[in-house]
């Protein structure tokens, strides 16, 4: 069986992030669920950062939510490196080559 991936720093601050908007919105976390056809339950965990949320999944959110998938990523820099880095033992290439 394949280990459960842990969550890090990046996923509690997109999900405070997701948080805050859906309550700025006065959208309920039933109705962004039903919209992102998940439920109320798996919206929970991801604002509280106990669930990664996948790429689709959060470009849904922000259909829904009417903003850019960059909302999510500002203020992220302020990270150390190392919770952002891409790691080679992971099969990661040098991310000088990904530019």
């Amino acid at each position: 069986m394949a280990k459960p991936k842990m969550t890090t720093e990046i996923d509690v601050r997109i999900g405070k992030k997701l948080k805050r908007l859906r309550r700025a919105k006065e959208i309920s976390q039933s109705s962004l669920g039903r919209a992102s056809n998940v439920s109320f339950q798996q919206i929970q965990k991801y604002e509280l950062g106990q669930t990664r949320i996948t790429v689709g999944r959060l470009w849904n959110f922000c259909e829904v939510l009417g903003v850019s998938p960059t909302y999510f990523f500002e203020g992220l820099e302020t990270l150390s490196a190392g919770h952002n880095s891409l790691d080679e033992s992971h099969g990661a290439k040098d991310h000088r080559q990904l530019a």
